[in-house]
C-alpha cells in the first residue's frame, strides 16, 4: 500500500464516522408534533409546531369545540366529541409543554411558547396584569391576578 493510500484510509474512516455520527443526530431530533383529527370523511394530521394558537371551548350549551390557527385566514376548527377527543391530544400530548395555556373566553388558548415575542408585566398581587404578545394576535393577550402570577413564574422565574 503506498504511502498515501496509508494516509487517506483513516481520514476516509473518520470522515464515514463523522457522517454515521451526525445521521444518527440527525434521527435522535425531535420530530414535528402532529395531532390527528377528523376531516371531512377522513382523517387530518396537522403540524403543532406550525400552528400559531389553539382555541378550546368545552361543551355548555354548544358543543365543544377547538380551533387551530395557523394564519388570519387558515384554521382548522371542530365541533363536538371530535374537538373532544383532539383537544385531549393537543393538551395531554407529547407536544402540550410548549404551550402556554391561559383562559380566554370561557375556554383555554394555548399559545405556542416558540411565538412568544415579548410579555410586559405591570401591577402586583390582584392587580398584576401581564400582556402576552404573540404572532397570533395583534393586540396580545392579557391575563391578570393569580394566573397572570402563575404565567410570570413560567416565563419569568
Amino acid at each position: 500500500m503506498s504511502k498515501l493510500l496509508r494516509a487517506l484510509v483513516p481520514v476516509a474512516v473518520l470522515g464515514l464516522a463523522s457522517q454515521a455520527l451526525a445521521g444518527e443526530e440527525t434521527r435522535k431530533m425531535d420530530k414535528p408534533s402532529f395531532v390527528v383529527m377528523e376531516h371531512m370523511t377522513g382523517a387530518l394530521a396537522v403540524n403543532l409546531e406550525r400552528v400559531e394558537s389553539v382555541f378550546f371551548l368545552p361543551a355548555g350549551d354548544k358543543p365543544a369545540r377547538l380551533r387551530l390557527n395557523f394564519s388570519a385566514s387558515d384554521n382548522k376548527t371542530a365541533d363536538g366529541p371530535a374537538a373532544e377527543t383532539a383537544w385531549k391530544r393537543v393538551h395531554e400530548g407529547p407536544a402540550a409543554g410548549s404551550f402556554l395555556w391561559v383562559s380566554h373566553m370561557g375556554g383555554t388558548l394555548g399559545i405556542p411558547l416558540r411565538s412568544i415575542q415579548s410579555v410586559f408585566r405591570s401591577g402586583e398581587g390582584a392587580a398584576l396584569s401581564l400582556r402576552i404578545n404573540y404572532p397570533g394576535d395583534p393586540q396580545g393577550k392579557t391575563v391578570s391576578g393569580p394566573e397572570a402570577a402563575e404565567v410570570w413564574k413560567r416565563l419569568a422565574e
